[in-house]
């Protein structure tokens, strides 16, 4: 019975941890635009894998902080690694005052202008008035699964993964403030987003239980 419970708690511990492993998050820095001032912080995208490994959330987030929007067609951009996949829960987030709301949908396939073509993207094809901050939604993997974050997405034939179309404003974020320049962006790729050592936790207790197996077979 001990050796029993032994190879349990190993095998709970390694599958937690390959199962953890799997969900780490994976986030993209928009770094490099079209236009003036060509290079910076413009936003981020981070891509969340769920446990089934089919379902993936993507979230855009604006640098808000330096008056940088996310605006009309293309508003968003990845390229998604997989045979076929469907998207839905659109959602988006707004700051600053005056703004109106957006309505969002499923562009396709296209071109961010100066970074080549990608195979998702979601628009509102509305003016500043309409620009927001972050922009959320899924991609489900309808032709296989995904082994971790990282595969979720892929560069395109320019080595781009994730872009977007932004608007740069002055601050306070205000809609009457108007836009001093709009342009495309895209990223500079960050590593997986740690997971705050829950993983080597669980890496400590699956050694823990296989120690243990070795001991108690020695034992025997």
């Amino acid at each position: 019975m001990k050796i029993i419970l032994g190879k349990f708690a190993g095998t709970f511990a390694l599958s937690l941890l390959l199962g953890l492993s799997a969900r780490a998050d994976t986030l993209f820095t928009l770094t490099a635009a079209n236009i003036p001032p060509g290079s910076d912080t413009f936003g981020w995208a981070n891509v969340h894998l769920a446990a089934n490994l089919t379902d993936a959330t993507i979230t855009f987030t604006a640098n808000t902080a330096a008056g940088y929007l996310f605006v009309d067609g293309g508003s968003v951009a990845v390229n998604v690694n997989a045979g076929s996949w469907d998207l839905s829960n659109i959602s988006f987030t707004q700051q600053g005052s005056n703004f109106s709301a957006p309505s969002f949908f499923d562009d396709g396939a296209g071109n961010e202008d100066g970074f080549g073509s990608f195979n998702q993207r979601i628009s509102n094809h509305g003016s500043f008035d309409e620009a927001v901050a972050s922009v959320t939604f899924t991609v489900t993997n309808t032709a296989g699964t995904w082994s971790d974050s990282d595969g979720v997405l892929v560069e395109n034939p320019l080595d781009h993964t994730v872009a977007a179309h932004i608007a740069i404003t002055s601050l306070p974020l205000d809609e009457k403030n108007g836009a001093s320049n709009t342009g495309f962006v895209t990223d500079g790729r960050a590593p997986s987003v740690p997971d705050g050592g829950t993983t080597a936790v669980l890496l400590g207790l699956g050694l823990v239980g296989l120690s243990l197996i070795a001991r108690r077979r020695k034992a025997a």
